[in-house]
């Protein structure tokens, strides 16, 4: 098992669009951001599953009790995420992100377990709670408010 919490996120997204996210830069979300914690496969008809990886111990609070059975999470609204990993299995990816707290050494070990998750789900069925055009809805827009990127760490959460 993993020692870090992940939060998943599926949607459709072109190849332009998986191309604009790029490891290293920061992308700055302002409208909240759902994701939940059910580990599957991805979601029918998604290409694109944004991986969000807190260490275990963080406090997370659930959206609302309508989706706490779906493991929902909604981030704040003004959050910035570092790009760690941009990864590809066939006609899949994946985006990891996560807050710019983590040493090089724990940045490592979760490019390596999210890669790892990845494999592992690629080929599973989706969670059938979340498999819903309800919550395709919820989660279909892709992460950044139009790719707006930060290229200075600095700036990461502030």
């Amino acid at each position: 098992m993993s020692k870090y919490n992940f939060i998943y996120r599926d949607t459709i997204a072109t190849t332009q669009e998986v191309n604009s996210y790029q490891a290293g830069d920061a992308i700055y979300e302002s409208s909240g951001l759902t994701g939940s914690f059910l580990r599957g496969g991805l979601i029918s008809g998604c290409n694109l599953r944004f991986v969000i990886t807190l260490e275990i111990g963080n406090t997370l609070s659930w959206a609302d009790t309508e989706y706490k059975n779906r493991g929902a999470y909604v981030f704040d609204l003004g959050f910035t995420f570092l790009i760690l990993d941009v990864y590809k299995v066939g006609d899949y990816y994946q985006v990891l992100l996560t807050p710019d707290s983590l040493s090089d050494v724990m940045k490592k070990e979760v490019v390596s377990a999210s890669r790892v998750d990845f494999n592992q789900l690629i080929n599973k069925s989706p969670v059938q709670v979340l498999d819903t055009p309800e919550w395709r809805y919820k989660v279909k827009k892709l992460v950044g408010d139009k790719h707006k990127k930060l290229k200075h760490k600095s700036l990461i959460n502030k």
